[in-house]
């Protein structure tokens, strides 16, 4: 019973962080747009600092990936654990979704480059929307 309530604690604790990942990724994106053309007619140092605040909350999204990643296959590594020490449920969890019963669990490669070219890419376009971007008035 005890490793079922926990295997369901896992789930919970997964979507969580899946959902507010996703979430803070795509807002925080709607919002440096919104706040670039809200700055557009304001003074190049005003446009220059609002900048540097995107950067940083993009900087903070990308740790903000890598510890949910980094959490998501510690679970991983407790769900291994759970189903080692008898827990049906989380063995059947690990099986249904091909992940290994023992050893050490990777993520797959694109989970390592994607948030880098994510935050590149968001760098590269934030510097462009605040400093270089032709709005239309």
């Amino acid at each position: 019973m005890d490793s079922t309530i926990q295997l369901f604690e896992f789930m919970g604790v997964s979507r969580s962080l899946f959902v507010q990942w996703v979430l803070i990724g795509t807002i925080t994106s709607l919002v440096v747009v919104y706040v670039a053309h809200t700055f557009r007619s304001l003074p190049m140092p005003a446009r220059a600092g609002a900048m540097v605040s995107s950067i940083i909350g993009i900087i903070s999204i990308f740790i903000y990936s890598a510890t949910i990643q980094n959490i998501f296959i510690d679970q991983l590594g407790a769900l291994q654990t759970l189903a080692n020490s008898g827990s049906e449920s989380a063995k059947a969890f690990l099986v249904d979704n091909e992940i290994a019963l023992t050893g050490e669990i990777k993520p797959p490669f694109f989970m390592s480059i994607l948030p880098l070219a994510q935050v590149a890419i968001n760098l590269v376009l934030t510097v462009y929307l605040f400093l270089f971007a032709k709005w239309e008035k």
